[in-house]
């Protein structure tokens, strides 16, 4: 008798620890499941993640860490469905803007210049494109600032010549 009540213990200590295990290890719902209307960077200790939060602060999750721990201002799609924001590499000499889907999944580097500092990412109001500004050093060290637009993949990325500096937003009638 005393081996089939020790068996049954642990029968049931095993689906304890199996439960606790599996609820703990859930990922929060994705963002899009839930009412969130703020979107901000934050840096807690040595890391920078990006999170979504209610208007009152009550309600918060983390929706992505940022690359490197260094970067973030993130910027939303119109649909909701996406956010871009920018990380740092290389000692913090080269910035990158990045996109991901809005509950942090499908992380991709859209731009990737070595020394360059991408940041400040904007969608258009249809959300086909991104603005961003650029700055880098010359070859005399002198800081110059400049304009850029690219698709909203990453693709055609081109300078809008004859604009200078930087965080670069859309008018909301495009």
């Amino acid at each position: 008798m005393p081996p089939k009540k020790k068996s049954g213990i642990k029968c049931l200590l095993l689906s304890i620890c199996f439960i606790g295990l599996t609820t703990g290890c859930q990922t929060n719902k994705k963002a899009t499941s839930q009412h969130f209307s703020i979107i901000y960077g934050f840096k807690e200790g040595d890391n920078k993640s990006i999170y979504l939060s209610d208007e009152q602060g009550n309600r918060r999750i983390k929706v992505i860490d940022v690359p490197n721990n260094a970067g973030g201002y993130p910027a939303v799609s119109p649909t909701g469905k996406q956010i871009a924001f920018y990380g740092k590499y290389d000692k913090r000499k080269t910035w990158s803007i990045h996109i991901a889907d809005i509950d942090g999944t499908n992380m991709r580097r859209l731009t990737n210049l070595k020394n360059v500092w991408d940041y400040g990412p904007a969608f258009s109001p249809d959300g086909r494109t991104i603005v961003f500004g650029r700055e880098y050093t010359d070859k005399n060290g002198d800081i110059q600032e400049e304009i850029w637009q690219m698709n909203a993949d990453g693709t055609e990325q081109r300078q809008i010549k004859g604009l200078e500096g930087g965080a670069p937003e859309f008018m909301s009638d495009g």
